[in-house]
């Protein structure tokens, strides 16, 4: 975690990291760890074999997804003009 892109970092717990930086694809790390290496490169790590299953159902936000998806859809959401 930084303040800024250039640092100074420090580490913070698994559970701090942003959802959109555990999204970025195997691909994407310069020196995976060599269990990554049989994953699919073009998607996420899969987190929950690291960090456990309970950890990993806690970080999904799918359903919270799904219902800004259907609000916006139905006109409720905060979208550019559409209907």
């Amino acid at each position: 975690m930084s303040r800024g892109y250039n640092g100074p970092w420090i580490v913070v717990e698994p559970q701090f990291v942003p959802r959109p930086i555990l999204l970025v694809p195997v691909r994407y790390y310069h020196i995976p760890p060599e269990h990554w290496r049989q994953w699919e490169d073009r998607q996420p790590p899969r987190w929950h074999e690291d960090w456990g299953r309970e950890w990993a159902d806690k970080r999904e936000w799918r359903g919270r997804d799904h219902e800004r998806e259907n609000e916006q859809g139905e006109g409720r959401g905060r979208g550019h003009g559409r209907d």
